[in-house]
């Protein structure tokens, strides 16, 4: 505050000398006769563009420095500022539903997800099997020895609550956006002070609360990112701060780590074994004698929350498909699947099928649409890298933005703190790379790593010069709010911009059809028949 203040002061203080010789050359100006009916000479229109462009540096300055002030000032209440990033960006998209209303569902993945969300708001874990199930086959469910999704149950679960507490599923991923905001703060504020924390955060919210695919369908991955922040948030703290709270931090690190189980099992299984193996070694590095007496204080909490979820999730796998080590995912990967998971198994036969449409798409659709994403190819390695830096650099700018990953991972790598995050990102990008195939929301876990790569290269690079360090903190922290308040506006454009018709969108028109038969009295049933131009994705 007080370099602040000091800082302030030089600025009104040039300020007023400034005005002093601008008033001065302008009185002399008018003896001289060189200004006549308010038109000034155009040797003197340099010196009056010098001085508006001043006056504008200056306030500029002066608003910069209240912004991080004020920052400074809500960042002190820690419970209000992760409110405020929880609640900001999911209330911008609350605000556009009557221009961008709730959105349908329309890929086979959703409908999945929903199925185990209708099941869990009816209080049940799974469903019994139709007698004539062969008859309502349909893709990523299970029909045999239970009816239910395939998926796991995280994603599932908050639609379950948002169909509970509110009438509809999508509410549940609101709430998921509201405790990734909260999340997002918390885990950046291990790493980075206060002022530095809530607006980086609010980039997070800003960038996958409001157009992201990730809020406007039930496929998942804001669940996985919630987990992901648990996790390197708690790692954070335990390992810059072992003498801080341990049984809390031990408490939201299992529970990371159990909603990354129950989201993304493999991806959370190698972002989860790279924090642990890299942290670790970081930590007993570190501190040396005193690690062995710390690591007992906390980790027999965290065994215990891991046993008490991984018993849940073994009695959850047991009703669903009959056995405690068998996932539902796996099963029906068995069932029905041709490709394998990974490149190291070879594919199967083709099972016999009952309906031609699920031939079609484990046979034909689903090998072709993986082709181009196999392991060990260059298209694959660009196309994975690519997707970390999504998940890294947060502009919407895809221009330069290889450089500035690369930038990031060397900014990280010179801090000793988070040198063992550049480690964490080279093991998590290997364990992508051993999968057929990848996607946005699959790197959901490592969203947290990014985030702190990210915040802690803008704050570094803003008070890097010597010179300008009283003003690089507000000149950052101003940044990053102006980028937040910046995405915002554009991504709400974009979502508006984007809105399906209802006549040229086959999940609105389905929808709709869903809507008139619900308003008819009785039960219904519909049969229906593809026809030989059907589209695999639109069920």
């Amino acid at each position: 505050m007080v370099c602040n203040r000091a800082l302030s002061g030089r600025w009104q203080g040039a300020g007023g000398r400034d005005g002093n010789e601008n008033e001065s050359l302008h009185r002399g100006l008018r003896r001289k006769g060189r200004i006549v009916s308010g038109s000034a000479d155009p040797r003197v229109i340099p010196q009056n563009i010098a001085g508006t462009s001043a006056w504008l540096t200056r306030f500029a300055a002066e608003l910069l420095v209240r912004i991080y002030r004020s920052s400074r000032k809500l960042a002190r209440h820690e419970v209000l500022a992760a409110i405020v990033a929880g609640l900001l960006p999911i209330s911008v998209r609350l605000a556009l539903l009557p221009f961008a209303p709730i959105p349908v569902p329309f890929v086979h993945d959703e409908f999945s997800n929903l199925l185990a969300a209708d099941t869990f708001s009816h209080g049940r874990l799974t469903n019994p099997p139709h007698p004539f199930w062969q008859h309502f086959e349909s893709f990523h469910i299970l029909q045999q020895p239970s009816y239910m999704s395939m998926y796991p149950p995280g994603q599932a679960l908050f639609l379950a609550l948002g169909q509970v507490l509110f009438g509809h599923p999508w509410f549940g991923l609101c709430v998921v956006f509201v405790l990734l905001g909260m999340a997002s703060y918390w885990a950046l504020r291990a790493w980075l002070p206060p002022a530095w924390a809530l607006p980086g955060a609010l980039v997070v919210g800003a960038n996958l609360g409001v157009a992201e695919y990730w809020i406007n369908s039930y496929y998942g991955g804001a669940t996985a990112a919630l987990g992901g922040f648990l996790v390197v948030g708690s790692a954070g703290r335990l390992l810059i701060r072992p003498n801080g709270p341990r049984l809390r931090n031990a408490l939201l690190l299992g529970l990371g780590i159990l909603i990354l189980a129950n989201t993304r099992p493999w991806e959370g299984l190698v972002f989860c074994t790279g924090v642990s193996v890299f942290a670790g070694a970081r930590h007993f590095v570190r501190l040396r004698r005193q690690s062995a007496s710390s690591f007992r204080r906390w980790w027999a909490v965290l065994v215990l929350v891991l046993t008490l979820g991984g018993a849940l999730m073994g009695y959850y796998c047991w009703r669903v498909t009959g056995s405690v080590l068998q996932l539902p995912y796996l099963l029906n990967r068995r069932v029905y699947a041709t490709v394998a998971l990974f490149p190291w198994r070879k594919p199967r036969p083709a099972p016999h099928y009952n309906h031609e449409e699920m031939r079609r798409f484990y046979v034909e659709w689903e090998p072709s649409y993986q082709k181009d994403s196999k392991p060990f190819q260059l298209n694959t390695f660009t196309n994975r890298l690519f997707l970390l830096e999504r998940a890294t650099i947060f502009p919407p700018v895809k221009v330069f933005r290889g450089v500035a990953f690369l930038l990031v991972l060397w900014t990280a790598w010179r801090r000793r703190n988070t040198r063992w995050l550049v480690f964490v990102c080279g093991f998590f990008y290997a364990g992508i790379c051993c999968q057929n195939y990848c996607q946005f929301d699959y790197v959901a876990p490592f969203v947290g790593v990014g985030a702190v790569l990210y915040v802690t290269t803008v704050r570094r690079w803003s008070l890097a010069s010597r010179t300008f360090r009283r003003v690089g903190g507000p000149v950052g922290v101003g940044a990053l709010y102006l980028l937040a308040f910046s995405m915002l506006f554009v991504n709400s454009a974009r979502l508006i911009a984007e809105v399906p018709k209802p006549d040229a969108n086959f999940a609105l028109r389905r929808e709709s059809l869903r809507k008139t038969l619900r308003k008819m009295p009785g039960r219904q049933l519909v049969i229906v028949r593809y026809s030989s131009e059907h589209l695999l994705d639109q069920e």
